[in-house]
């Protein structure tokens, strides 16, 4: 396991430790795959994460869209008042 050292004390500690041993004072989140302690919560979607919901979104948009589109041009019967098909 490799060692970092305490941002408050300058103890070594390991990086799957959630608080020195030394001081008590809570570590921050190692990366589970590279062990660095750089690791940083980030809140919202991400790279290409954004073109994702981008994509789905235009996806479902355009469809609906086009949909009422064609029908709003159907003819109306004004009896009962609903489209009536080509």
């Amino acid at each position: 396991m490799p060692l970092t050292t305490c941002e408050d004390c300058g103890h070594e500690l390991s990086t799957a430790a959630t608080a020195c041993p030394n001081c008590g004072s809570p570590t921050k989140p190692a990366c589970p795959h590279c062990h660095q302690q750089t690791v940083e919560r980030v809140d919202g979607l991400q790279g290409g994460e954004n073109a994702v919901a981008i994509g789905l979104m235009i996806l479902l948009i355009i469809p609906g869209i086009a949909y009422y589109f064609d029908r709003v041009r159907l003819p109306y019967c004004t009896n009962c008042k609903r489209r009536v098909p080509a």
